[in-house]
């Protein structure tokens, strides 16, 4: 072979490593700046929604409905990680690693919102002093199902349920005419029929290609407490309706608090945060009802008939704090932390009625 052709071809291998160089530069470039521009997105919406969600928060007892970008929204709260001091817990766009933290807020919903507009509705929560709000998120491509064969909880549910959200009612009966709509997400909500829920088909209800997002609440209320119960959730992994979880709810707003929720982790961690700030609260009034125990525990009048008594608020405290520190919530501890409330309640109700000094 020549010289002439082999320099030849050198330069031309030469040209090509120069060209493919020159090109993975290019493409290193260009996909460094789409991961800037996704990124700078995620951030944008994120920090949008953080602002949504923190106006939502102090409009107790209203529902919004907010334009929603294309991207699916993620909410975590990590069980395992609660203290003293709240639980990892945040939101972000799916797949992106930019995060709003909410380590003190309870918020309940879905783990993924998507949709054309998302739903926000607060509800205060008061044990009976008035401790947080509940944020309750969800979205208008969630469907929630309704099964009514307990009349009287069925008007304790709607009576809390809020506006601009799908909800179908029907009777367990009708459950096999239920069809697809098309949702991305699905939620039966059963009341005091966990018997039913457990033999009823849900994927054939409203299965389609989305059956994987198909999931079941029971709230089973306890015959003669008012707004205290068990709550089992469900869901369907390949096809097999799998109990994913129990926990307790002890009053109204924890039981809409437990319909929202994707699953039980996602309630007792949002809970928990709330429990934590119940017992700093709850600590608060035992100091008051002592400093107003030292003034009229020993009147004889009418202000010692309002029995001032600390050990209330020290109950509620303590079983707060060992709920934080457990990162559980047990049939006992719903049921002291339901007859302080209602105790304190009845203490500031007798404070009233003989006009002397309330504790809230």
């Amino acid at each position: 072979m020549k010289k002439s052709q082999i320099s030849s071809q050198f330069n031309w291998i030469f040209i090509l490593i120069i060209g493919a160089v020159i090109l993975t530069f290019f493409i290193s470039i260009v996909s460094k700046q789409k991961d800037q521009a996704e990124t700078k997105i995620s951030i944008n919406v994120v920090m949008s929604f953080k602002t949504i969600l923190q106006s939502s928060l102090v409009k107790e007892r209203s529902t919004q409905a907010i334009s929603m970008p294309k991207q699916t929204l993620e909410f975590y709260c990590e069980l395992d990680t609660c203290t003293t001091h709240g639980c990892y817990s945040g939101y972000r766009v799916e797949g992106s690693s930019v995060d709003v933290s909410s380590d003190l807020m309870s918020i309940f919903s879905p783990r993924k919102i998507s949709g054309k507009k998302m739903i926000t509705y607060s509800l205060d929560w008061n044990l009976p002093f008035k401790t947080l709000n509940f944020l309750f998120v969800t979205s208008d491509d969630v469907r929630y199902i309704l099964v009514r064969d307990s009349l009287e909880d069925y008007k304790t549910v709607m009576k809390h349920f809020p506006d601009n959200i799908t909800l179908d009612v029907v009777n367990s009966s009708s459950l096999d005419s239920l069809i697809d709509e098309g949702f991305y997400n699905v939620r039966y909500i059963f009341l005091n029929d966990d018997s039913t829920l457990q033999s009823a088909d849900l994927i054939d209800s409203v299965g389609g290609k989305n059956s994987k997002n198909v999931s079941a609440v029971n709230l089973e209320f306890e015959s003669g407490s008012i707004g205290f119960g068990k709550i089992s959730y469900y869901s369907h992994l390949s096809g097999v309706k799998v109990k994913t979880g129990e926990s307790y709810f002890i009053d109204n707003a924890t039981m809409v608090a437990a319909i929202f929720s994707d699953d039980s982790e996602i309630y007792d961690c949002n809970l928990i945060k709330a429990f934590n700030r119940l017992g700093r609260l709850a600590g608060v009034y035992e100091q008051k009802i002592n400093n107003l125990c030292n003034l009229y525990c020993n009147d004889f009048l009418t202000c010692g008939s309002v029995l001032y008594d600390s050990n209330l608020a020290r109950t509620m405290k303590n079983v707060a704090f060992e709920i934080v520190s457990k990162q559980s919530i047990s049939e006992d501890d719903a049921k002291t932390i339901e007859n302080s409330f209602k105790g304190l309640e009845a203490m500031n109700m007798r404070a009233r009625d003989y006009s002397c000094p309330v504790l809230y």
